[in-house]
């Protein structure tokens, strides 16, 4: 059985809600939508929180919701995902396990989170952005056309492991001026990335990585991505 806690929920047809799962206040849920077990949508001691859940979403087992959130039709939000207050995720958007977003924020259409990612509070992640697993995403931070980061106008970007053998992670950016590669402490072209590591005698490591930045820029031109920096 499920717990609705609060008497003015409106709960459309042919929805699925699961074992123990508590539905605050206010909270409206779309036609065909699945709530896991032991999911919390709104906050108890909240009053008129005015939650929707969209048409065929889908949120995960012990997923937590916040007050005043707009999941739209079509999301996936995976187990123990804790969604923040005023959090507002666009259509089709994919968020992963243990993924915990902050209050305000705003997910695009189409866009993926990754599993046990972090996203900041007030950030904002653009429509079909993609964001990896384990990635942190600072307060405020804005993803989408025209996005710099590093004091980079970025076209696309996207983390690997550092295979040196330290574990810290190598981020690929791709941007109007070349591929710039961060590593650590390290910032700097992928040439210079490169020189220095074969100065180092990780003769591998700096081939594997040119390897790897230079195909997925060739793939990013492939795709005509301008990152919205041609208008």
């Amino acid at each position: 059985m499920f717990d609705i806690y609060d008497n003015d929920a409106k709960i459309d047809v042919f929805e699925k809600i699961g074992d123990s799962a508590r539905i605050g206040d206010g909270v409206k849920i779309g036609n065909f939508a699945e709530i896991g077990n032991f999911a919390e949508i709104g906050d108890v001691a909240e009053i008129g929180v005015f939650v929707k859940i969209g048409n065929s979403a889908r949120i995960g087992n012990f997923a937590e919701i916040g007050d005043y959130s707009r999941i739209g039709d079509y999301v996936r939000i995976g187990d123990s995902a804790e969604i923040g207050n005023y959090v507002g995720i666009g259509e089709s958007a994919r968020i992963g396990k243990y993924v915990e977003i902050a209050n305000s924020a705003e997910i695009g259409d189409g866009a993926i989170i990754g599993n046990s990612a972090t996203i900041g509070d007030s950030a904002r992640i653009g429509d079909c952005v993609e964001i990896g697993d384990y990635a942190k995403i600072g307060d405020g931070v804005r993803f989408g056309a025209k996005f710099r980061c590093e004091g980079l106008e970025v076209i696309d970007f996207f983390t690997m492991a550092n295979v040196d053998g330290t574990g810290r992670r190598i981020h690929i950016f791709v941007h109007t001026k070349g591929i710039t590669i961060r590593a650590g402490c390290f910032k700097d072209t992928l040439d210079a990335f490169c020189m220095k590591a074969e100065d180092e005698g990780k003769y591998l490591y700096s081939t594997t990585v040119r390897a790897a930045a230079e195909a997925f820029a060739d793939e990013v031109h492939r795709q005509g991505k301008t990152g919205g920096w041609d208008k």
